[in-house]
């Protein structure tokens, strides 16, 4: 499943455990750069928000403060990358009390045996330490840190690799994780309509979506596959990858953008790229003039010209009527990827009810396509 069939299974898991013994531990496994660790942000912000909640990341000693002194008000993020961890930052400080020792609860700890909230498990299938691998492993199974028992509404969530995936990772997950204490899901890359849609709805005009075109027309860039050939040295691309030149290409200048696009890609990869965009593009008034041209038009060229239509205001949309309603009479998937890149829900909601105005060809063929229907749902 992808992250966000992934996100649903969690939420749903988690609702069920409330109020109901406890919510249940989950681990992900999946491919590394495809959307674990930004997926559960996502999930936490969704829950915050039906719980009514506010959500705060735990990362500092005076949101821990704040917290404490009123705990049902938040839902709390807490987060480890487990492979730059230590025993001490899972059990406690020791301390000696009289003749014999004890251990100082931690922070974190306390806040998430009083309140509501995830607790992250970043790299857990890459941890080599087998005293760490102990420690986190009673977290995941108990909920517990040292003698400090976990708020029954707090998520314990793992993400790792497979060994396939991964060449740290571990031969095989500990078996009480496999006998029905924890959920396993197993996370595939997101869709291209999914990855197109996070990036529009997090950074709305804020992203380079000539990238998010570029992977349109080359899907198999998206997520590559290391080469038996490879040298160890060269960038692999992943979701995670494309999400990161996608928000700061479009701030580069030219000379350093390609720069830049040989540092995140493979040589390969990054030509392609590069040739991409220094692709020319007419004037949008000659296809309105002329909307017959689009046929003398590369596929580069044609991606060019919708990327600027998706990215003009609702209201000007529809000044190119006469060259919309052409596509949608001849080339309709383009009026789809159109609208596809057109921004967050609320633009495309605005930008369909004015073409059902102004448009009705285009809105129709929009309609037709199973892209629409959502949104104005």
């Amino acid at each position: 499943m992808t992250i966000e069939e992934a996100k649903k299974v969690l939420e749903e898991i988690y609702f069920a455990g409330t109020g109901n013994g406890g919510v249940i531990s989950a681990i992900l496994i999946g491919k590394s750069g495809v959307g674990k660790t930004e997926g559960h942000l996502q999930l936490a912000k969704k829950l915050a928000e039906k719980t009514g909640k506010e959500l705060i990341i735990l990362d500092d000693v005076e949101k821990v403060e704040r917290v404490m002194a009123a705990p049902d008000k938040y839902f709390v993020d807490v987060e480890f990358l487990l492979t730059q961890s230590s025993p001490e930052d899972f059990m406690g400080m020791p301390r000696d009390e009289k003749d014999y020792i004890v251990y100082k609860p931690l922070a974190w700890a306390r806040v998430l045996s009083r309140c509501s909230g995830i607790l992250f498990l970043d790299e857990f299938t890459n941890v080599q330490r087998l005293d760490v691998q102990s420690a986190v492993l009673k977290i995941l199974l108990e909920k517990r840190v040292g003698f400090t028992k976990m708020c029954d509404n707090v998520f314990v969530l793992a993400a790792g690799n497979s060994p396939e995936d991964s060449e740290l990772a571990i031969d095989r997950l500990p078996e009480p994780i496999r006998r029905g204490r924890v959920v396993t899901l197993k996370v595939s890359p997101p869709t291209m309509v999914e990855w197109i849609d996070y990036m529009n709805n997090k950074y709305g005009e804020e992203w380079d979506k000539r990238i998010g075109a570029f992977l349109y027309k080359f899907p198999e860039k998206f997520y590559e596959k290391v080469d038996k050939g490879d040298d160890g040295y060269s960038p692999i691309a992943s979701p995670r990858t494309w999400s990161k030149i996608a928000i700061t290409s479009k701030r580069l200048s030219e000379e350093n953008l390609e720069k830049f696009m040989y540092g995140m890609l493979s040589k390969e990869t990054a030509s392609i790229v590069m040739s991409f965009l220094n692709t020319k593009v007419p004037d949008i008034s000659e296809l309105d003039e002329d909307p017959t041209r689009w046929r003398t038009l590369g596929t580069d060229s044609r991606y060019f010209l919708i990327l600027e239509v998706s990215n003009m205001e609702p209201k000007e949309v529809v000044k190119h009527e006469k060259f919309l309603t052409y596509l949608s009479d001849t080339d309709r998937e383009w009026i789809v990827l159109l609208f596809m890149f057109m921004g967050g829900d609320d633009k495309k909601r605005e930008v369909a009810y004015i073409l059902k105005d102004k448009a009705p060809k285009v809105f129709k063929a929009l309609l037709e396509s199973s892209i629409l229907s959502k949104r104005l749902s």
